[in-house]
């Protein structure tokens, strides 16, 4: 099974998943090159390069509101959607989850790890059904923890009808009407400490909530996207001045900015159906970004945190070399995991209760 896009309507929103999930990996384990000491510091100036996870929320907004439009008005089709959703969520969080709970009992046996996940029931339970970053607690320390954002993805799946209802009754105004809200919950968040840290650190439902609103309204304002011309000569760049922005520690409002601006120019790119050659080449990678977004974690704790820098202490040239091969792992796992688990399982998923849906599928936020 060839990798390819979804549809021809949405490439430059699938370029810039595929990146946001490159940014999340990078995120996650440069710190490896990084002499110990200098990591903390390192960590907190480039702490911005979560807010790639906010680029998923405002793709997932768009790309639901675009492909579930008009077709979310009754209860039994709500059960419907929240089923897709389910069916290409659920499966791979599951398996991941208790492959998490194996390996750090595999480590709390021959190791002592000072950030190991909480065993507590109750914590496992809310992050079995993702429901632990709508109630928190244990410290933050779950088990493949990079699956907070599915559960506030999950709440922005239930919330889903009424941003959609909002942004019909506001028509395109809704998208200023989001613009400011979100400019107005970024002012309160950084009105003391103008740090990305502050975003990052917000409750979970508060933080994606103003992203994936703008999506939806986003696909309300179609005919007003459509009047921006120049989109995808501006993605790219954008997009790579959010990871120099995030990579410096610029003021984290800044960071959220161009965030913002960068997903708002792919979505009018796709709407006029401007493509650069570049981004038509890269774009069916956006198929393997929730896998790699719930599996990248357990290479980098493996490789490169247990093998490559507590047990062999690799100095930054043979470092390189395991990121290298590290990261060529991460993408094959990912394929096969996209290829003979995920899309099996949710068509499994699809099929009960009724039969598969025959419309067109609507790719997962973080994954597709």
């Amino acid at each position: 099974m060839m990798l390819k896009s979804t549809s021809e309507e949405m490439l430059n929103l699938d370029f810039l998943r595929f990146y946001a999930s490159a940014a999340i990996v990078w995120h996650h384990s440069h710190e490896f090159l990084i002499p110990e000491a200098q990591r903390a510091t390192v960590g907190e100036r480039t702490a911005g390069l979560a807010l790639f996870v906010d680029l998923f929320f405002l793709i997932s907004g768009f790309v639901i509101a675009h492909v579930y439009r008009g077709r979310v008005t009754s209860l039994p089709q709500f059960g419907r959607f929240m089923q897709r959703r389910i069916g290409r969520l659920f499966p791979l969080h599951l398996l991941t989850f208790v492959l998490a709970v194996a390996m750090w009992a595999v480590i709390g046996r021959f190791a002592h790890a000072d950030h190991a996940p909480s065993n507590d029931p109750s914590c496992m339970v809310r992050t079995v059904f993702l429901a632990h970053a709508i109630f928190p607690g244990c410290n933050g320390l779950y088990y493949n923890g990079v699956n907070w954002s599915i559960s506030a993805e999950m709440l922005m799946y239930i919330l889903f009808p009424l941003l959609s209802l909002a942004a019909v009754r506001a028509r395109g105004g809704g998208l200023f009407v989001v613009l400011g809200f979100t400019a107005f919950v970024a002012f309160l968040a950084f009105r003391v400490n103008d740090t990305a840290r502050v975003w990052t650190d917000l409750y979970p439902p508060i933080r994606a909530l103003p992203s994936f609103a703008l999506g939806v309204s986003a696909s309300y304002a179609r005919d007003l996207l459509a009047r921006v011309r120049g989109g995808s000569w501006l993605t790219v760049p954008l997009v790579v001045a959010s990871t120099v922005a995030a990579m410096i520690g610029a003021p984290g409002s800044a960071q959220l900015a161009l965030i913002v601006a960068t997903g708002l120019s792919a979505i009018a790119a796709d709407v006029r159906g401007e493509v650069l050659p570049l981004v038509r080449r890269l774009a069916p990678l956006g198929q393997l970004t929730y896998s790699v977004y719930l599996w990248h974690g357990f290479f980098i704790l493996v490789l490169l945190n247990a093998a490559g820098d507590k047990l062999l202490h690799l100095s930054p040239a043979p470092m390189v070399a395991l990121m290298m091969f590290t990261y060529a792992a991460i993408a094959i796992w990912s394929y096969l995991s996209w290829r003979y688990f995920e899309t099996p399982a949710r068509r499994w998923v699809d099929g009960l209760l009724g039969g598969r849906d025959k419309s067109r599928p609507a790719p997962s936020p973080v994954g597709g």
